[in-house]
């Protein structure tokens, strides 16, 4: 009885011994910023995209993430449509947390806003939407995410992450195109 447990033991540690190498060897490699892109095309003009984006209470109208939860509690601060705005948040719905978004650089196509996350974990990200022309009344709206895995092995979950925010960018994106359209 006793050589089984032992045999079982030294099988178990063979398998997990190189599996947990492996993965600690691919996190090293891993980037620790990694970037997801989604764009839309709208039917409304570049400058009233833009401006409508500026104003960071507008996120409710579109942002999957503020509209999962109607009792969010946001705060704004500074100029609206103008660097060093903010809203902070803080929602009793733990995978929403609370945190702030700052807008920290505007120019005549690009607001780049920071996101500091502070409850359900630290964690930093960059939000760059851009606004082109797009033909006579159209725009092209690009969001871009940055985000921050440079803890170890945040790397790998970094990896799955990216998917959910493609998916949540691009719902985002769809229902700013359906905000504009339905008008």
């Amino acid at each position: 009885m006793h050589d089984i447990i032992v045999n079982t033991i030294v099988l178990v540690l063979q398998i997990l011994v190189p599996l947990i190498g492996i993965i600690l060897i691919i996190d090293l490699f891993l980037p620790p910023i990694y970037k997801v892109v989604e764009h839309t095309i709208i039917n409304q003009p570049h400058h009233v995209v833009l401006d409508f984006l500026k104003d960071l209470r507008n996120q409710d109208k579109f942002n999957v993430w503020v509209m999962k939860d109607p009792n969010i509690q946001r705060v704004y601060h500074g100029k609206v449509g103008h660097a060093g705005y903010k809203m902070e948040w803080e929602s009793k719905i733990k995978s929403l947390g609370s945190g702030e978004q700052t807008i920290t650089k505007i120019s005549k196509d690009t607001i780049v806003t920071d996101l500091l996350f502070f409850t359900p974990s630290k964690s930093h990200a960059k939000v760059i939407m851009m606004v082109k022309h797009h033909g006579a009344h159209q725009s092209k709206v690009i969001f871009e995410f940055y985000g921050e895995s440079r803890k170890f092995l945040y790397r790998i979950f970094a990896l799955f992450s990216k998917k959910m925010i493609h998916r949540l960018e691009s719902k985002s994106l769809k229902n700013l195109k359906e905000f504009f359209e339905k008008q």
